[in-house]
Order: structure tokens, then C-alpha cells, then sequence
């Protein structure tokens, strides 16, 4: 079963790295990688943060899991710039 929530928030952290890259407006992608908040994700009211949220709405995401998530597709789009 551990595999399984595994693989689900893995297929949801792509989707969402997906969403992001393919966004019409590219400075969406550009804040991920730079913003760094202050009191996390889950508690800010931050208008690029709604813009994600309904990107990925398919997902089900609860608060935590999609602050979770974002944190991981930060990640991995700060990989993907560096490389």
C-alpha cells in the first residue's frame, strides 16, 4: 500500500511540475523557483498560489499535501534551470 501513495504523489508532483512549466505566462514558473515564503504555502494568500492550485485541481490535493507537492516541484524546477 506505501507504494501505491508513493506512486501518487509522485504522478502528482509531475503533474504539477507539468502544469507550471506549460503555463502560458512563464513568469509563473520564474516565481516558483524564486519565491521563498515566510510563513509556507498553505497559509498565504499569494495570487500565483491560487493559479496552481487550479492547475492541478484534478489532483484533490488537501492544504497540506499541495504545500507538500509545490515544495518537491520547486525542487525539481531548481534542478531543471540548473542543469
Amino acid at each position: 500500500m506505501d507504494h501505491y501513495f508513493e506512486q501518487m504523489f509522485e504522478n502528482a508532483v509531475k503533474n504539477m511540475v507539468d502544469k507550471i512549466m506549460n503555463y502560458n505566462d512563464k513568469s509563473l514558473m520564474k516565481w516558483v523557483i524564486d519565491y521563498e515564503p515566510t510563513n509556507g504555502y498553505m497559509f498565504n494568500d499569494s495570487p500565483q498560489l491560487t493559479i496552481i492550485d487550479n492547475l492541478v485541481d484534478e489532483d484533490g490535493h488537501s492544504g497540506a499535501s499541495f504545500a507538500i507537492c509545490l515544495r518537491r516541484a520547486r525542487q525539481e524546477l531548481i534542478n531543471m534551470t540548473i542543469s
